[in-house]
């Protein structure tokens, strides 16, 4: 269904990847605030691979939710707003899209 929108599909569309370790728990639920903290962030964008790649997240402010990633979800807001991590971003040139812009990434047009 997603080709016949043309819109893109998490691990289906080839010029897209997919990188799920931007996530504050284990298995079992057990909070690993070290994997969603700016340190834990900034490895993940060292290591990430030339191209487009979705970096699954779920930042939030506010406790309006109920769900067992609450807590979470503002240490994600924080890290992600943290301005070391924007100084990374620059060095490392990596550009921050929206899926939005699938027109652009399909087309390679942005890196």
């Amino acid at each position: 269904m997603a080709g016949e929108l043309g819109i893109p599909l998490r691990r289906c569309t080839p010029s897209i990847g997919y990188c799920g370790a931007f996530y504050g728990q284990d298995s079992d639920g057990a909070p690993l605030p070290d994997a969603i903290g700016v340190t834990g962030l900034l490895a993940i964008l060292h290591a990430l691979p030339e191209g487009v790649t979705e970096l699954c997240c779920h930042p939030a402010e506010g406790d309006d939710l109920e769900t067992m990633y609450q807590r979470e979800r503002a240490q994600e807001l924080a890290t992600l707003c943290d301005p070391g991590v924007m100084e990374a971003l620059r060095a490392l040139e990596i550009e921050l899209v929206s899926l939005a812009d699938h027109d652009l990434l399909s087309m390679g047009a942005v890196s």
